[in-house]
C-alpha cells in the first residue's frame, strides 16, 4: 500500500500528468471533484484509494471496507454536478443525442460545465472515435503491450475502449480504476485518440510495477 500511495501522492503533486491524459468522463469528474477538495480532504482520498488499490492488485482481490473519503467521492460522482452535459456524458451518448432535437435540448440543459478543451476542443466539429480507427491505434503499439498481459474491447454500448492488465491476479485491471474511476474510455475522437492511446503504455507500465 505504501508504494501505491507513494505513487498516487506523486501524481497528484505532479498535477496529474497521466490521468489526466485518459479519456475518460470517470476520470473527468475524479479530477474535478479532487481539486474542489481542501488539501487535507485530497490526503484521506488519495489514502483510501491506496487501500482499495491494493486490494485490485494484490494476487488475491480483497474487498475493502468503504471510508468515509470514498463515500463521499462516490456520492458526488453520482450527482448532478459530476454528471451529464457535454463535460460528463459519453460521446456516443452525447452524439446519439444530438441527433435528436428533443434529446439534443435535453443535453443543453444539462451540466453546463463546458468539455475539457484539451480533450473536446470544438463542439462544432467532432467525431467520436469508432472501433477499427482504435483498433489500428492499438494495433501499432502491439510490440510495447507484448510483454504484458493486457485485455482489450471495442465493443461497449457507451465505452469506446475498454483494456485491463492482468497484474497477478484473475480479474484484469485498468490504470483509471486505481483511482476510483470506473474502467472503460468513452471520450475518445478522431482528433484525440492516437495521443491518448500514446499514453497507455506508461499506464501499462505503472500498473505493473504497482502490482510488485
Amino acid at each position: 500500500m505504501i508504494r501505491i500511495l507513494s505513487h498516487l501522492s506523486e501524481e497528484s503533486a505532479a498535477d496529474f500528468p497521466r490521468l489526466r491524459r485518459i479519456p475518460s468522463t470517470g476520470v473527468i469528474a475524479f479530477l474535478d471533484y479532487y481539486s474542489q477538495l481542501p488539501s487535507p480532504a485530497q490526503e484521506e482520498l488519495l489514502a483510501s484509494l491506496a487501500a482499495r488499490a491494493s486490494g485490485l492488485l494484490g494476487p488475491v482481490k480483497e474487498t475493502v471496507a468503504p471510508t468515509p473519503p470514498w463515500n463521499a467521492w462516490l456520492r458526488a460522482r453520482q450527482s448532478p454536478a459530476y454528471s451529464g452535459g457535454y463535460r460528463y456524458s459519453s460521446l456516443k451518448l452525447i452524439a446519439m443525442m444530438r441527433r435528436d432535437p428533443q434529446s439534443d435540448a435535453l443535453l443543453k440543459l444539462g451540466n453546463q460545465q463546458p468539455p475539457r478543451p484539451d480533450l473536446l476542443p470544438d463542439l462544432s466539429n467532432f467525431t467520436p472515435a469508432k472501433a477499427p480507427f482504435l483498433k489500428k491505434l492499438v494495433k501499432a503499439k502491439e510490440s510495447l503491450f507484448a510483454p504484458y498481459n493486457v485485455e482489450f474491447d471495442y465493443g461497449g454500448q457507451l465505452t469506446q475502449l475498454r483494456h485491463g492488465v492482468l497484474c497477478g491476479g484473475p480479474v484484469a485491471i485498468a490504470y483509471e480504476q486505481i483511482w476510483g474511476a470506473p474502467a472503460g474510455w468513452d471520450y475518445l475522437t478522431e482528433e484525440n485518440a492516437a495521443r491518448s492511446i500514446d499514453s497507455l503504455p506508461e499506464q501499462v507500465e505503472s500498473l505493473i510495477i504497482l502490482a510488485g
